[in-house]
């Protein structure tokens, strides 16, 4: 059996092993088997495929694809083309999920499409929902400030660390969770949340945009009306300026229901329709691109371009539940952060959990 190290193999295959090192994301030293040779394939720091797999794996994939010319676009991505449809796409279901809307694709991509925020705020009147949009992502980014310095300053033990990085339910992370990241990264993970705020606000508040599926749980709908009456408090307290106490309430309470609300999207048990869940419904749309080669046509983001913005929503949970551990034992819901965390990690935050990160 040959076996071949990863910096040996040639360039237009490297995307191809990412792929499905990320299609089957497994702490590092895993040992899986290919389910056509039987032959070993192993993940750590010193990568080793076996050449059958590899060629086998370009095959069937992206590279193979594309000499076929097959294309990740909508057309042809009909039960009629399932054969023909790419593993990535097979695996993601973005097209069945997509194809009732191909023919408004520019509009579904526009619901995660964030306006001038900015402009949006001073011109629009208290209470409008661009005004209301622009409360709750400033909300937003305040928590996700909040959750890094919680794990900076270290309010959430090593222990917790531990456990927060690790995905096999009831075990921690031989390693905690990296988190002092550079600032322009954690400006490009935030963004993805900004994206997901958006589109609940567009697709389940406002009812905007084509009618894409999607059905909150009974939390996730309170969650979501709790923060949203919230964020008109505040827009109808921006203006008081003589009680500077009161505003400064409603903020912390704001910013409170909005990381509940963002924490309770990732917890969905989907035992139907894997579309029921806002976040993956999110997911596909995010996955729409532009088609270079035509200004009016979209495609579907392959494996290796569309995992970061996947890797950064994973990452951003993680923090958010942290903070949301730490406001359990505020909120008198947990004696201690590390009982809120397990029990949140265990119920959707884990492999094999039935739930959106899962």
């Amino acid at each position: 059996m040959r076996r071949v190290p990863l910096r040996l193999l040639p360039s237009s295959y490297l995307s191809e092993v990412w792929t499905i090192y990320l299609l089957y994301e497994t702490p590092m030293r895993y040992v899986g088997m290919c389910d056509r040779c039987r032959l070993p394939i192993r993940f750590g720091f010193l990568m080793f495929f076996t050449m059958e797999f590899v060629v086998y794996f370009v095959k069937t994939t992206e590279t193979g694809r594309r000499r076929r010319g097959e294309t990740g676009g909508i057309k042809g991505l009909t039960q009629a083309g399932l054969a023909r449809t790419p593993v990535w796409l097979r695996v993601t279901e973005w097209p069945r999920f997509l194809e009732p809307h191909k023919q408004e694709l520019p509009q579904v991509a526009a619901l995660i499409s964030l306006p001038n925020l900015a402009k949006s705020y001073k011109l629009g009147p208290p209470g409008s929902s661009e005004v209301l949009l622009s409360i709750l992502l400033n909300s937003l980014s305040r928590v996700i400030t909040r959750s890094r310095s919680s794990l900076r300053d270290g309010t959430l033990n090593a222990f917790d660390q531990h456990r927060l990085n690790s995905f096999i339910a009831g075990r921690s992370s031989r390693k905690p969770l990296i988190h002092n990241l550079r600032e322009d990264t954690y400006k490009k993970y935030s963004r993805v949340l900004q994206h997901l705020m958006y589109y609940l606000f567009q697709l389940a508040w406002l009812k905007r945009g084509p009618k894409l599926h999607y059905r909150l749980t009974e939390g996730q709908a309170i969650a979501m009306i709790d923060a949203v009456h919230t964020a008109l408090e505040m827009s109808a307290a921006s203006g008081d300026r003589q009680n500077p106490d009161h505003t400064k309430e409603i903020r912390k309470r704001l910013n409170d229901k909005c990381l509940i609300l963002m924490v309770s999207l990732l917890d969905h048990k989907l035992y139907g329709d894997v579309y029921d869940s806002i976040v993956v419904s999110f997911l596909a749309v995010m996955g729409i691109r532009q088609d270079v080669t035509s200004s009016n046509a979209q495609k579907l983001s392959e494996a290796a371009e569309f995992t970061p913005k996947l890797s950064a929503l994973i990452k951003m949970g993680q923090l958010l539940i942290a903070e949301r551990a730490l406001l359990a034992v505020e909120l008198d819901e947990a004696d201690v952060p590390a009982h809120a965390l397990e029990e949140m990690q265990d119920r959707f935050m884990t492999k094999d959990t039935r739930s959106p990160i899962s």
